[in-house]
């Protein structure tokens, strides 16, 4: 009965202070919650009740009062109501993606019903030289739809440098040809540049991220990637002056940056049209190019201003004929080429087995000898895709592979494979098949298997070549080869018909990896690639049922992506419209819910002002060539004085680990305590990762490249991962000091930023902090019910990935992470990738919204922090002064970030010689707080682990 009377007075003192204070309707529902549980109530409320304990000895609050007091001086800040800036994305989230539009997302990404001296002179494209041509020269847009083999890439540029220059004006002749990936900007200029008996440099170069090669003079063809032409346009938009032709190729790819360049591209040259101003020719290619689609969009304007689709140019590929298996069919000869108990084993494989099973075929042995081995056909012929995506059965792979290298004696074999784990899982296995398919693997001579991945530079320049006489390639490779490289030799293509896709889910502000089934347009592409230089075959993984549901193109990624750092591109541009507006001038427009939820995020980064207006500091992160949450973190680490690790974290790879993924049990077990022993007991994959970075960086220092490779493999990091890291680093670094954000000396030090930017770098809780700062709304907290599991804002069960450092201790503490996502095999449980434990008093100096009562305080309206002292003369104003140094807090790093960022007189008459006081004033308030606080189960584990 006492307990019923504390939590009725309890809830009651805080609707009375949340009314006087203005919000008290946003949080009926939690006074509902706290007064009487209604009989229908979702039992994931429930756990929203249970209190954690946040702990304020004299010590704490004493440092709190002394940095608030310090702040206050350094800063025009006044005393609170006990209120924070009011967290306002929560309503935006919970309604912006619902179960039903959720279910509709998901049905998309899955299947629904339905130069004439020049060598490459003979190709189809040479071949009609003129029409190439008369349609770009004539037109201002053109499409041109060419198949695979044609020559489109190669070809198309020269022909356009090659007319200028017979009519004289080669020396103006300024091409720019768009791909959409750097390994296919890089292969086809050097490609273009022999063609031409040139070296890459000349006539014709490339310049992508981290490479260039390239001249500035005139008569060039620059081969580029999609997101350099875009950073160059919105940088230097006069660049237009001077370049003649744009083509933009592999349009049919669809990723955010072309959409964006289109859009830039068309609103710019009608902007120049309107002024008189020259405009560039602007070419759109593809071998599977919707053209109804790109024509409308591109319009030719006449001169008495009437509007003209683009016209479209259509060339067959010089493609050779191709026989197509499908899954079906492919079983009775495999049953001809090995014995049954071999099959047996094959069929067995674990992934192949599920996938048969998944899609209603099923293995039959008669006898435990195995004197037959079978395949049931599934009993209805209306085989369709399922949810069933992410299974690739390996067994069946070597199976066919092993069947191609059995029955034929020329031609190498090109597999499609969805990511690089599976990649290296078909790697294995074929090794670990060989005897049983008759094959040494390990003779180089004969076999050679070639992983194909633009994580492995060192692969591809293999896979480009020639083997030498005998020896028969097998490439693994993801949808990088369906367009744009040449792969020599190619006659047979294996096809698993998956690709991974990047899925942005709004409500967890977070990105994952889905393996989906392929389009009809890239199925095409890939079965065109074993037709490229002679007759082929292609086996395709699945029915030609399921192909019939397969989508016709690819969901374009401006309807599944992040759009924050679009949302600041377009901004950056300056087309004077809103960005809901200019983004629905696109091709095919992101849902307006979508676009709404980044421009509030972006809001909350204070990259935008109330307005739309970019503000100084979004000017500044829009400027990084990362994204906005990653570039917050690095200016906060200029502040901070910790620059080293958080720019090392910005820069992690999309999946965030340095450490390779594989399925082999013991070397799993032997990369998670690697990364643990990197970990250095802070309970951070991100420390993690950063110390095992600068582990690798200062054994590249000291012993060279050779015995850095060697250090990496042995502790299980990716060395290809820590090589693009390490590049990305040294771009955003370069980009900071050309900003004027950072000194020039500062590029001159091994340790990014040097001494002076990292004095507060050996500080774990500040680096937690920070990180959490960035990454406030991905907040999980333990269960308190449910042993080893967590909940979230929007999920009630959730747990930790096994991969993570926290994984197997799972700590009843706040974690911080930087996705969610749910196993693409099925299931209800999400798991949390790339977690780091922060402690209750980070969670309220530095999270969403803080509300509270004079025992409890409210993180986001969800979760209940229960605030102990220890009774001091401070002890009953502990909340009150909370959110009291929070808000200054809040008023001192804005403050911090804005005089980071300007190059002005900064406002409340602060000088800019005062710049360094603020930053350390506003740092040395904070450390002082996180040096005192304490966690009971960490500090208790490190006590632990220190005996």
């Amino acid at each position: 009965m006492n307990w019923e009377i504390a939590e009725h007075r309890t809830a009651y003192s805080l609707v009375a202070r949340l009314h006087r204070c203005g919000t008290l309707r946003e949080l009926v529902t939690l006074r509902d919650s706290l007064v009487g549980e209604k009989p229908d109530e979702d039992p994931r409320l429930k756990n929203r009740r249970q209190f954690l304990k946040l702990l304020l000895d004299d010590d704490v609050l004493t440092a709190m009062h002394r940095s608030l007091r310090d702040l206050r001086k350094c800063l025009p800040i006044g005393s609170s109501e006990c209120k924070t800036q009011p967290y306002q994305d929560q309503k935006l989230y919970l309604s912006s993606k619902d179960p039903k539009e959720e279910r509709e997302m998901h049905r998309q990404l899955r299947p629904v019903p339905l130069a004439r001296r020049r060598p490459g002179y003979q190709l189809p494209v040479g071949q009609r030289y003129k029409e190439v041509s008369d349609i770009i020269e004539n037109n201002t847009y053109s499409l041109i739809a060419a198949d695979a083999g044609s020559g489109k890439s190669t070809q198309i540029p020269q022909i356009l440098l090659d007319n200028a220059i017979s009519t004289g004006s080669g020396s103006k002749c300024r091409i720019i040809c768009v791909q959409p990936r750097r390994i296919a900007a890089v292969s086809l200029a050097h490609r273009v540049a022999e063609e031409r008996g040139q070296q890459v440099g000349h006539d014709v170069g490339y310049r992508v991220r981290f490479q260039s090669r390239y001249s500035s003079r005139g008569r060039t063809i620059k081969y580029c990637t999609t997101e350099h032409f875009l950073n160059l346009l919105h940088n230097q938009p006069t660049f237009l002056d001077s370049a003649t032709h744009i083509i933009l190729d592999e349009v049919h790819e669809r990723d955010v940056a072309l959409d964006l360049l289109m859009l830039t591209v068309k609103k710019m040259i009608k902007q120049r049209q309107a002024t008189g101003a020259p405009v560039p020719k602007v070419t759109a290619m593809s071998a599977t190019l919707d053209a109804g689609l790109f024509s409308s969009y591109f319009q030719n304007q006449s001169d008495n201003g009437t509007l003209s689709p683009a016209p479209c140019l259509r060339i067959p590929g010089r493609t050779f004929p191709v026989d197509k298996h499908y899954l079906d069919e492919i079983f009775e000869p495999l049953s001809q080429t090995y014995s049954a108990e071999t099959l047996w084993s094959l069929y067995g494989e674990p992934s192949t087995r599920r996938f048969l099973a998944q899609h209603d075929f099923h293995l039959e042995a008669s006898t435990e000898e195995y004197t037959q081995a079978t395949v049931k056909m599934p009993s209805s012929p209306e085989v369709t895709s399922r949810d069933w995506d992410d299974t690739v059965p390996i067994g069946l792979i070597c199976a066919v592979v092993g069947h191609i290298l059995s029955t034929t004696s020329g031609g190498s074999i090109l597999v499609f494979l969805p990511g690089l784990r599976h990649i290296t899982g078909v790697e294995k296995a074929l090794r670990m098949y060989g005897e049983l398919l008759g094959r040494d693997f390990t003779d180089t001579r004969r076999y050679r298997i070639l992983p194909l991945h633009s994580s492995l530079p060192k692969s591809q320049d293999q896979a480009f070549e020639m083997g030498p006489p005998g020896c028969r390639r097998i490439i693994l490779s993801t949808d990088i080869a369906e367009t744009s490289v040449t792969l020599p030799d190619v006659r047979f293509v294996v096809d698993t018909g998956k690709v991974n896709m990047s899925i942005y889910e709004p409500r967890e502000r977070s990105s994952h990896l889905t393996c989906c089934w392929a389009s009809q347009s890239s199925v095409a592409q890939r079965a065109g690639r074993a037709g490229r230089v002679q007759s082929g075959e292609y086996f395709a993984l699945f029915t030609k049922e399921m192909y019939d549901t397969f989508r016709i193109t690819r969901l374009p990624e401006i309807r599944r992506a992040d759009l924050r750092r679009a949302c600041l591109q377009v901004k950056k541009a300056g087309f004077g419209t809103s960005i809901q507006d200019t983004l629905q001038e696109g091709i095919e427009p992101p849902d307006k819910r979508h676009v709404d939820g980044a421009i509030q995020d972006l809001k909350l980064l204070d990259a935008l002002g109330e307005r739309e207006e970019l503000t100084v500091l979004g000017n500044a992160i829009a400027s990084l060539p990362i994204g906005p949450t990653q570039a917050k973190l690095v200016l906060l680490g200029i502040i901070f004085r910790c620059l080293e690790p958080l720019l090392i974290m910005a820069v992690l790879p999309g999946n965030g680990s340095l450490f390779y993924s594989t399925e082999d049990v013991e070397k799993q077990q032997q990369i998670r305590q690697a990364r643990e022993d990197f970990s250095q007991n802070t309970w951070s994959d991100h420390l993690s990762a950063v110390n095992a970075y600068i582990a690798v960086r200062d054994e590249l220092h000291q012993s060279g490249r050779s015995e850095a490779f060697k250090f990496a493999l042995s502790k299980g990091i990716c060395f290809d991962r820590f090589s693009e890291m390490n590049s990305a680093a040294h771009q955003v670094l370069r980009r900071l000091v050309s900003e004027g954000l950072i000194p020039q000396s500062s590029m001159r030090y091994l340790r990014f930023g040097g001494r002076a930017l990292n004095v507060n770098s050996h500080r774990v809780p500040l680096i937690k902090a920070l990180l959490f700062h960035t990454l406030h709304t991905n907040i999980a907290a333990p269960h308190l019910d449910l042993s080893g599991r967590y909940r979230t804002k929007t999920t009630g069960r959730v747990l930790v990935a096994s991969s993570s450092v926290n994984g197997r201790t799972r700590p009843t503490s706040l974690l911080v992470f930087d996705a969610s996502s749910v196993p693409s095999s099925g299931g209800s449980i999400s798991f949390l990738c790339n977690t780091s434990h922060i402690t209750p008093l980070i969670a309220c100096l530095l999270g969403g919204r803080l509300q509270g009562t004079d025992e409890t305080v409210y993180l986001d309206s969800w979760l209940a922090l229960e605030v102990e002292n220890s009774g001091g003369l401070m002890g009953n104003h502990a909340v009150k002064l909370l959110i009291e140094l929070r808000k200054a807090l809040e008023v001192a790093i804005t403050t911090a970030l804005d005089a980071l960022v300007r190059r002005e007189r900064w406002s409340h008459a602060v000088s800019p010689k005062a710049g360094g006081h603020i930053f350390r004033t506003v740092s040395k308030a904070l450390v002082d707080v996180l040096d005192l606080d304490s966690d009971l189960v960490y500090d208790q584990r490190q006590k632990d682990a220190s005996r």
